[in-house]
Formats: structure tokens, sequence, C-alpha cells
């Protein structure tokens, strides 16, 4: 794969990534990720300034997915623990209404 058609992939991989983030589907994005950064790591030092906008944009997508992720998790986690302290107080009526 040329450098151009390089640069491409990984912007299309990372246009996919930020889209599985909006749908929720992290491990969509997982997957698109490992496929993805090997490609980045392989791309070389940018020479031209359409090569180094791409790559300022695919920089600024990651940003964006990775803190889509992290609000995601926090809102997760935030959910679970309020589901494990709804099923602690059923497991606690359920003891009391037994007696």
């Amino acid at each position: 794969m040329n450098a151009p058609e390089l640069l491409k992939r990984v912007l299309d991989l990372t246009l996919q990534m930020e889209h599985a983030a909006q749908m929720d589907d992290w491990e969509c994005a997982v997957r698109l990720a490992r496929e993805r950064n090997p490609l980045l790591m392989s791309l070389s030092e940018p020479k031209s300034p359409e090569v180094r906008a791409a790559i300022e944009r695919i920089q600024t997508l990651t940003i964006a997915i990775n803190q889509r992720a992290e609000t995601a998790r926090s809102e997760l986690s935030s959910e679970f623990r309020a589901a494990m302290s709804n099923a602690s107080g059923a497991a606690a009526y359920q003891r009391a209404a037994s007696l």
C-alpha cells in the first residue's frame, strides 16, 4: 500500500471508529482500532500540508472518540452502581418480607 492509500485507509478506519462510537458499538470500535493502529504507526513523517491536515483530522477524531468512550464508561459505571443498589434493596426487602 503506498503512502496516500495508507493515509486514506487510516482516515477511513478512524471515521468508521467515530461512527461506531456514536452508535455505542464499542466492540466494533475496538476491532477497527486494532486494524487501524498498526497502519497509523507505519505512517511516515508528513511532508505536505495536505498530509499534515489529514493526520491532524485523525488526531482530532481520535481525541473525540476517546472522550466519548470515557463518557460512556462513566455513565455505564453509574448505571451499574445504581442497578446494584436497587438489587441490594430488593434482596433486603425479600429477606425482611419472608420473616
